[in-house]
C-alpha cells in the first residue's frame, strides 16, 4: 500500500513540474514567437543583399568566416584600376567585418604602414 501511495504522489509531482514547464512554454511563445527550446542548425537566417563599400579599383583578395563573422581582405588591383582609368592603385588595404547572421558591416580595419 505504500508503494501505491509513492507512486501516486511521484505521479503528482510530475504533473506539476509538466504543467509549470507548459506554462513557461506558452510565455516565452506569447513573448517572442520566434522562441525555440531547441536551436535548429539547418535553419538559417536569410538577410537579403549586402553591399559593401570600397574605393574603385579594389578587389577582394581573400575572406574567411569564423564564428559567425566574415572576414573580407580588399587589397588594390593594379590591372583592375588601369582599366578603370585610375593613374595610382587605390588605398584599399582593409579587412571589412560581416556579420553573417544579420548581414551588417560591423566595421572595418585599415591597414596602414609601420612607422
Amino acid at each position: 500500500m505504500g508503494a501505491l501511495k509513492g507512486f501516486v504522489v511521484g505521479m503528482g509531482v510530475l504533473i506539476v513540474i509538466g504543467m509549470g514547464l507548459l506554462a513557461y512554454g506558452l510565455y516565452h511563445k506569447a513573448t517572442n514567437p520566434d522562441f525555440k527550446i531547441f536551436a535548429d542548425d539547418n535553419e538559417s537566417a536569410v538577410f537579403g543583399d549586402v553591399a559593401v563599400a570600397a574605393p574603385k579599383g579594389c578587389v577582394i583578395s581573400s575572406y574567411d568566416v569564423r564564428d559567425g563573422r566574415l572576414y573580407l581582405l580588399l587589397t588594390a588591383s593594379d590591372r583592375l584600376a588601369s582599366r578603370l582609368g585610375l593613374e595610382d592603385a587605390p588605398d584599399c588595404e582593409r579587412i571589412v567585418v560581416v556579420d553573417t547572421a544579420g548581414g551588417g558591416v560591423l566595421g572595418t580595419i585599415a591597414l596602414t604602414d609601420a612607422p
